[in-house]
């Protein structure tokens, strides 16, 4: 999977283990909310997916259970967030972020 910097000049290749993703799947939580634990992994990637990808290979740094990827909004970067493991992703500790949104990341099988 190639990911992208914010600059269009810095392409990176990121090796992404399919072992840590396989059977999982994301869920749309909250628009335009981030989960306020959390830490911005300056990658951007494509899609949400991708994005849920990066943060499950990125453990233990970052939450098996969420994800914010900033894509609420046509110019948003896509930026990816990486939420604290000891997150709590409930209502009291989300944020406003008009182009963000939280995802649910869960087993799909």
């Amino acid at each position: 999977m190639q990911l992208r910097k914010k600059s269009k000049t810095n392409i990176y290749a990121i090796k992404v283990e399919e072992e840590d993703w396989a059977g999982k799947s994301h869920e749309l939580v909250s628009t335009k909310k981030l989960c306020d634990d959390q830490k911005w992994l300056n990658v951007y990637p494509p899609t949400a997916e991708a994005c849920m990808q990066l943060v499950l290979s990125s453990a233990p740094q970052c939450s098996d259970k969420f994800f914010n990827y900033a894509d609420a909004t046509a110019d948003a970067d896509r930026n990816c967030g990486c939420v604290s493991p000891s997150a709590s992703c409930d209502a009291s500790n989300l944020a406003d972020k008009p182009r963000t949104n939280l995802y649910k990341i869960s087993s799909s099988n």
